[in-house]
């Protein structure tokens, strides 16, 4: 008899325990991550190649990191002042002055790069190409900016590129 009441009464709590609100003690309260659904870094050159490190200038992008770097690719070594910047959304922000517009360029030229365009040749780029790579939209992703990666894409492509790569280069 006693064992049918201590299930009896295990039963009830167990009962209560459904039928409460998730924040009754017994189950822990449900949370959510602040974390941004898309978190870039942005980098391309801001000045054309230069064939020594100490000849390289450049005047930096406000808010960007800025650094000299190697272009591989090419012999005789040539140089590039570059820019690094950080570019969240959802919520906006980052390095950029207008994240929120910045958001906008990406979303779109994401968006129109992943319609079905026409193959374009481009010539050779004279700069390290732009690059922007971390995670979109909950995705690791690895988004080409240069100019070419535009061709076929219409004028508002263009127009999201000079936005993601402000005083950049074509490359």
């Amino acid at each position: 008899m006693l064992r049918a009441h201590l299930v009896a009464i295990m039963l009830a709590v167990l009962a209560a325990a459904c039928m409460g609100s998730s924040r009754n003690g017994l189950l822990p309260p449900r949370t959510t991550t602040a974390s941004a659904a898309t978190r870039l870094t942005v980098t391309y050159a801001i000045r054309q190649a230069f064939r020594s490190r100490d000849s390289v200038t450049g005047t930096c992008v406000p808010g960007a990191h800025c650094f000299t770097e190697k272009w591989r690719e090419i012999s005789p070594r040539m140089w590039e002042r570059m820019a690094k910047q950080t570019l969240t959304c959802f919520p906006d922000g980052g390095t950029y002055a207008d994240p929120a517009k910045a958001c906008a360029a990406l979303t779109n030229f994401y968006r129109l790069s992943h319609k079905n365009h026409a193959a374009c040749s481009c010539p050779v780029p004279f700069v390290i190409g732009a690059v922007a790579r971390g995670v979109y939209s909950h995705h690791r992703v690895t988004i080409g900016l240069k100019f070419c990666a535009a061709c076929g894409l219409g004028p508002s492509a263009v127009r999201d590129i000079h936005v993601l790569t402000p005083r950049g280069l074509p490359g």
